[in-house]
């Protein structure tokens, strides 16, 4: 096999405690996710809407 010449990065190697904080910080949005719901939408009819007349002055 051959070897690269590029040494090992740090950041290839995850450690237990990188996928404990990954873990927990997914359960924390999963749970505000749970609790943190946006209101139920309502649809409200809307009257016929007035404008006002169309301009008829030329400039």
């Amino acid at each position: 096999m051959q070897q690269t010449a590029v040494p090992d990065l740090a950041h290839t190697h995850a450690r237990p405690i990188h996928w404990v904080a990954t873990a927990t910080a997914l359960s924390a949005v999963l749970a505000l996710s749970s609790v943190l719901q946006p209101e139920p939408a309502t649809a409200v009819q809307a009257g016929p809407e007035t404008r006002p007349a169309p301009s008829t002055c030329l400039l």
